[in-house]
């Protein structure tokens, strides 16, 4: 994996370099890069665990998600099991995959793996059921992750993990009903994006 995302990234960066495509298809070639990636880590974590049970499947969210990645970006993944009778084997299958694409060995990784957009963020299993999803986002769900969420697309393995997924929550993305605490909220995390931008850019002009 780490010789073939080498060659590629090669590749890409070629035709970036020589002007024979645009922007966009470079951010489309490396996403699904990514994406075929992680369905090979997920072949192997499964061939290494012996599980037949393969109601799992990863959601892809950020830069990922958008299908916008680049040369430096690190992945922002879910991990989503449809069996909540098999959740410890689905979460050591979730280590395992982040270990198969992050780790340094041979002296480099794959691509560096943030799942933190996941409910609870650390504090939670990495592979959650479908249930449980849908418990959180409807109980504790904020408006960032609603946001956040519009940019979520299935990355890997299970198609009818991630179809069962996106219908539970796509309720709690596209809210039908929109009070004034509602709005309040996005103009608030409106301002607070606006003013990390800023922050950023100032801090890039007195340390160049």
């Amino acid at each position: 994996l780490r010789e073939y995302r080498k060659k590629e990234y090669l590749r890409i960066a070629s035709k970036e370099i020589a002007k024979v495509c645009k922007s966009q298809e470079v951010y489309l070639e490396l996403s699904e890069l990514a994406d075929a990636c992680l369905e090979i880590a997920i072949d192997i974590a499964f061939s290494e665990k012996k599980l037949k049970e393969k109601k799992f499947c990863i959601i892809s969210m950020g830069k990922l998600g958008a299908r916008e990645l680049n040369f430096s970006s690190d992945i922002d993944i879910m991990f989503v099991h449809d069996n909540f009778d098999y959740a410890q084997e689905y979460n050591k299958i979730a280590q395992d995959i982040i270990s198969i694409i992050s780790d340094v060995q041979f002296g480099s990784f794959v691509f560096r793996v943030d799942t933190r957009l996941r409910p609870f963020g650390n504090n939670s299993s990495l592979s959650l059921s479908v249930d449980e999803y849908e418990n959180y986002y409807f109980s504790f769900g904020q408006v960032w992750e609603k946001f956040a969420l519009t940019k979520a697309r299935f990355s890997a393995g299970d198609k009818y993990t991630a179809s069962r997924f996106f219908s539970v929550i796509k309720p709690f993305i596209y809210t039908k009903n929109i009070d004034i605490n509602y709005i309040e909220e996005v103009r608030s995390m409106r301002y607070k994006i606006k003013h990390e931008k800023l922050s950023n850019y100032k801090n890039n002009l007195i340390n160049p």
